[in-house]
């Protein structure tokens, strides 16, 4: 089972969630970008320690395809997340991010 993508996913939910509640706006967005990209690197590492605590010979191609499966489920579920929260929750986000480029623009 892939608990790191499972886990990593829900706290990047949460951690969206809390940013677009307590009103955070488009200039705290390359935080989430950023901890989108830590959480990815974690998942990584923990699926690779739960293989070598598995089997200590751990073999290359098995490796890889563990890592990727587990970054897969993440994006998968992340994927469904994001256009939920872009469709339902926050459907002005990307009007906000093309004004603040055009009023950078004049």
């Amino acid at each position: 089972m892939n608990y790191p993508a499972l886990m990593f996913s829900l706290l990047y939910i949460i951690a969206r969630m809390v940013f677009f509640y307590l009103g955070f706006g488009e200039d705290y967005y390359k935080y989430l970008v950023s901890l989108n990209l830590f959480f990815i690197i974690l998942i990584i590492a923990f699926t690779l320690y739960n293989n070598y605590k598995q089997d200590a010979k751990g073999f290359f191609p098995n490796e890889i395809k563990s890592t990727l499966r587990s970054i897969s489920v993440y994006a998968i579920i992340l994927a469904g997340f994001m256009f939920f929260y872009y469709k339902v929750i926050d459907p002005g986000f990307f009007d906000r991010k093309m004004d603040v480029s055009r009023m950078e623009m004049v």
